[in-house]
């Protein structure tokens, strides 16, 4: 007699890793994805977004466009427990393999409307201002700066606007009160092993910035989580062995900063350059064309 393999998978979030591992698993498993947003965002093309909102109409995209297979809860996940997962709105979803992919806490809007909506008031806030306050001077505040203003050698005091490029808070406050407790770390990330599941619990994983890896918490990286979960995933719900499956290794350091449409600074292993040949690899199209085409969209 055959045992019945499971079948049920449920992604919390639906970020960058969470919403490419529900599209590389709806045709192996019944896939339930819960995220209070009805649509994904590329999210390194915010900023240019703010200043151009031809961006901001390729990189929102509604989950209904390339996730047709997969059941969309549009509700934020409360609880869990070892066989099912709790929203705010009461449902009750039961899982055989769940992935945590919650990353940071952002103020979405619900719609991609209303998210293109945003992006419109952000840019008019912009025009209409005669100066602009960025709190930050990390790769985001460069890149918004650089698509808002030229600077001058002076320091400004007062500003119209302000823009905070502090990072944000991790999105696993949900989780302090569950059977995953106690595999946060001080940081309050998950801690995983080196098949990216939760220590301690084979049925759950965990991608993207919410891992406790040692590398940096960069979309490119989100994305081969995703891409090496759906695939271990896939050899489990096919009866294979844990230990076929593969392991992950942390990525290296490698960041591009855009200046701009055409220039950029790059850091590969500890060497560092810029101007246009990294503007080249970047700047442009800020990977939205290669991304869309990974998840299934025209470029």
């Amino acid at each position: 007699m055959h045992s019945k393999s499971p079948r049920n998978v449920v992604v919390v979030g639906g970020g960058i890793a969470g919403a490419l591992l529900a599209k590389n698993l709806q045709d192996h498993a019944h896939v339930t994805l819960i995220d209070p947003k009805e649509y994904f965002e590329i999210i390194w093309a915010s900023l240019r977004s703010m200043v151009d909102l031809s961006f901001a109409e390729r990189s929102l995209v509604n989950y209904s466009d390339f996730l047709s297979q997969v059941k969309l809860i549009n509700s934020y996940a409360t609880h869990i427990t070892e066989s099912e997962v709790l929203t705010a709105r009461g449902d009750h979803v039961p899982y055989d393999y769940l992935v945590i992919a919650t990353g940071h806490i952002y103020s979405d809007p619900v719609t991609r409307t209303e998210g293109l909506s945003k992006y419109q008031e952000e840019l008019n806030k912009i025009k209409s201002s005669s100066s602009i306050m960025i709190i930050g001077g990390g790769p985001s505040g460069v890149e918004l700066a650089e698509g808002v203003y030229q600077t001058s050698g002076g320091e400004t005091i007062v500003a119209d606007q302000y823009f905070s490029c502090t990072g944000s808070q991790s999105g696993s406050s949900w989780l302090k009160d569950t059977i995953l407790m106690d595999n946060l770390d001080m940081k309050g990330k998950l801690v995983v092993d080196k098949h990216l599941r939760v220590e301690g619990h084979r049925s759950i994983f965990a991608i993207g910035d919410i891992t406790n890896l040692p590398e940096l918490k960069q979309g490119y990286l989100a994305m081969r989580h995703a891409e090496l979960t759906a695939k271990n995933l896939r050899l489990l719900l096919g009866g294979g062995s844990e230990e076929k499956m593969t392991v992950y290794k942390p990525g290296r350091p490698i960041a591009f900063v855009s200046l701009g449409k055409k220039d950029a600074v790059a850091e590969i292993n500890g060497f560092t350059m810029s101007g246009c040949f990294p503007g080249l690899i970047k700047s442009g199209d800020l990977f939205v064309g290669k991304t869309r085409k990974t998840y299934g969209l025209n470029s």
